[in-house]
Parts: structure tokens; sequence; C-alpha cells
């Protein structure tokens, strides 16, 4: 290799064409070439004036996924073919690396799509619908063993292996059995209720991938290789040619326990007559009345705290009625903040729907389609609830007041719903499967 001149450019110097070599393998002399001649190219652009600093990663990366998902590549085929090692391949492909430098998103860039190849005949069908359906699964928290159990008997490594390949094809008899797993977990999801089968590394590792959940594909769209998910705003979940409209409509929103109103109404009327008698009381004499409530879902902790405060409990009773300890002054004090939370939101909600909307796009909606806070996206979910926790709107009229489409507003409360997933307070089972107490 010549020694550096500043007054012209270095002389090009090709990479190591032996597989595996990094940018400098320790005692390749082909790699040691190419790594000094890529220093003086970077002394000598920037003496000149030329900045060849990192670029965000986000378009290579696309292009990567785009190579992977159309099964024209597979990760040591662009490795090979760009050069790089299939390390750094795999955190470009995973988000990992956010920037690159140019001469590394230039090779990977250039990589052209490969001639499409001859279909198979016979029992052969393209597999894209039979992978999505996989990823989706596991994107609903179902471990790959589960999945091949239910497929009679498949392993789970080549479950797995089903999720990450990239081959155009599959068996008929091994779509068949996939739709067939897909029916019977298809309409549970570990952010609901974690049940037997679930592993949570499943979800974070298929959330990591950025593959969406079966409900994201709304009916037979999943089936279309040009079809693309919804949003992460949206649900539909897999539709079944056995079920009803009304089915899918009842799966779609959360389901509010009557109870809970009655154990709340019953709550505060034991408290009015302590009220009654020289105004409100301390609240450590009103929070011993109170009968705290079972294991709840988060909606339906939200209707407990609107439908209450509309009683004219305190948030020392609320925070009682929710399960939260009061033993102490500092507990009762932090039950009272956590509940205070909640209460502004549904206050907040309750002001919009007395607000009489009229079909103008309200700003909770913009915040909440680009914020997964749960408190924003309220006011749609206790509009839909009947008298005396809301006004009972129906799904078209909640859109009509909001001036949005109804099926984007049912994609968009359906997703509020399942992010309200069951939980429990402290004093409380963790059993999701208790009712409330009547």
């Amino acid at each position: 290799m010549p020694p550096y001149d500043p007054d012209s450019k270095p002389t090009k110097v090709d990479r190591c064409p032996i597989p595996g070599h990094r940018k400098h393998q320790r005692g390749c002399p082909t790699c040691k070439a190419w790594s000094n001649y890529y220093r003086m190219l970077l002394r000598w652009e920037r003496s000149v004036g030329i900045n060849r600093g990192p670029v965000p990663a986000e378009p290579a990366r696309q292009h990567l996924l785009n190579l992977i998902e159309t099964g024209n590549r597979r990760q040591w085929d662009i490795a090979e073919e760009s050069g790089y090692d299939r390390d750094i391949i795999n955190q470009i492909i995973m988000g990992h690396r956010e920037t690159i430098m140019p001469a590394t998103a230039e090779a990977l860039l250039a990589l052209e799509p490969a001639a499409a190849p001859v279909p198979p005949q016979g029992r052969w069908v393209p597999s894209f619908e039979g992978r999505r359906t996989l990823r989706g699964l596991a994107a609903q928290g179902w471990s790959a063993a589960t999945i091949g159990d239910l497929m009679g008997g498949t392993t789970a490594g080549a479950a797995q292996r089903m999720m990450n390949d990239r081959s155009p094809w599959m068996l008929r008899e091994t779509l068949d059995r996939i739709r067939a797993v897909a029916r019977v977990l298809g309409d549970k999801d570990i952010r609901v209720s974690k049940l037997p089968g679930m592993d949570i590394r499943a979800m974070n590792n298929a959330t990591k991938r950025e593959w969406p959940p079966l409900w994201a594909w709304k009916g037979r769209d999943i089936a279309d290789p040009d079809s693309e998910p919804r949003p992460s705003t949206g649900l539909h979940l897999v539709e079944d040619e056995a079920d009803t409209d009304e089915d899918m409509e009842s799966d779609l929103f959360a389901f509010v326990d009557p109870v809970l109103l009655s154990v709340v109404r019953r709550n505060a009327e034991r408290l009015e007559p302590i009220r009654s008698n020289g105004g409100r009381p301390d609240d450590e004499i009103t929070v011993a009345w109170v009968d705290p409530l079972t294991v709840m879902t988060r909606l339906e902790r939200y209707v407990v705290v609107s439908y209450g405060t509309k009683l004219g409990m305190s948030l020392a009773e609320l925070a009682a009625l929710l399960g939260y300890a009061h033993a102490t002054k500092q507990e009762t004090e932090n039950g009272k903040r956590a509940v205070s939370r909640v209460r502004t939101a549904t206050t907040a909600a309750n002001t919009w729907i007395a607000s009489d909307p009229a079909g103008e796009t309200p700003g909770w909606w913009q915040d909440a389609t680009r914020s997964a806070d749960f408190d924003l996206r309220v006011p749609a979910l206790l509009a839909l609830q009947p008298a005396p926790v809301g006004p009972g709107w129906d799904l078209a009229e909640l859109a009509k007041r909001c001036g949005v489409p109804e099926d984007e507003m049912s994609c968009f409360v359906a997703d509020a719903a399942r992010r309200g997933d069951r939980q429990w307070w402290a004093g409380d089972q963790p059993d999701v499967q208790v009712s409330h107490a009547a």
C-alpha cells in the first residue's frame, strides 16, 4: 500500500473475498490492505471537505426486511453478498443500530432482489399466510412449544424455524394445521390474561421483530401478499366462518362486570348516613366501612372511580374500594395519590361527554392515537358505557360525535379495551377468573 498522499485520492483496494472475514481479520494481508485504504480514504475526504459521518440505518433496514420478507435473501446471504459480518446484519435488521456508516448503507442498499422462484407443483402453496399466522400467535404470547404441540407433534424448534423461515412455499397440509391452531388460540392474548402455554418472552421477541398480532389483520388480508396489517391502534380478532356478527361484536369491546356498579352503590349508600351527621368525617372513619372489590380490569377500575365520584365518594374511600392499603396515614395518602390520576382522567372524559360534542375531532383523540397512555382512551370507553356510568352511545354515534370514520373508531376502541388488561390490587388473590363479590 503506497503512503498517504494528501493531494490525490487513494487507489481503491478491493475488500477481502474470503467469506466470514470482517473488515480487518487479524493476520489476513488482504484485510489489512483494505483497512489501510479505507482509513486513508476517510482522511483524504475530510481534507477536501467530504463528510462521511454516520447516516440513519432505517432505509437500509427496511430494504433488508423487504428482501427477507419476499423470500429473496436470508441473513447469511446478505452477510455473504455485502461482505459484512452476520452479527452486524442482524443488529441492523433488529433495529439495534440507529446509524451506520455511508459505505455500509451503500453496500446494503445495492443488494438487488433475486428473480422470483418458479412455483412448485402439487401440494405446495405460498408460505406467507402460514408464516404471518405463526408470527401473529407469537406476538400474542403463545410459545413455539405450544404451537408445535397443537400442530400435531411439531417440535418447538420446527415451529420457530417456520416463523423465521423465508422460503416462499410450504405444504398445503402444514398451512391447514396452522389455520386450525389459529382458530383455537387466535382470540387469546397475553396482554389480556396469561394462560397456560403462553410465554412473555415469545411476545417480547415478536415485538422486537415487529411481528403484528393476528387481530391486526382484517378478514382474509392475512392471505393477501400485498396487504398490510392495521396500525398499532387497531384490533381485529381472527375471524372464524362459524362466528356470527354478534359474536364478533361482543369480542371486540371490554366487558364491565355489572356487579361492580351494585357494589359501588352499596358502599356509597352505607357511607351516606355517616356524611349526613355533621358533614364529612375523617377518612380514617369512612374507609373502615368500605368493602374492597376483587379482581378488576383496568377499564373497570376507571368505571368504579367515575361512578363513585358521581355518588360523592372521596379519594380515600375510592382507594379503599379499589383495595389499596389504608392501615396508616402514609398508606392512605399513597392510595389517594394513585386514585387521583384516575379520577382526573375520568373527570375530563365526563366533561367532554357532557359537552355534547358535535362532529369535531377532539384533542384527546389526536393524543390517544399517538400515545400508549390508557388515560387518553378513557373518553371513548366511558362514552360507550350505559347509564349510570355513561351515555350509552353506540359505536356509530361515538364515531359521528368525534368526527372520525366508524371503522377507525372500532379499531381504536377495541385496541383500548385490550390495553385494559385484568389486574389485581393489594390483598386480592391473583386469579383472573375471580368474579366480583355480590
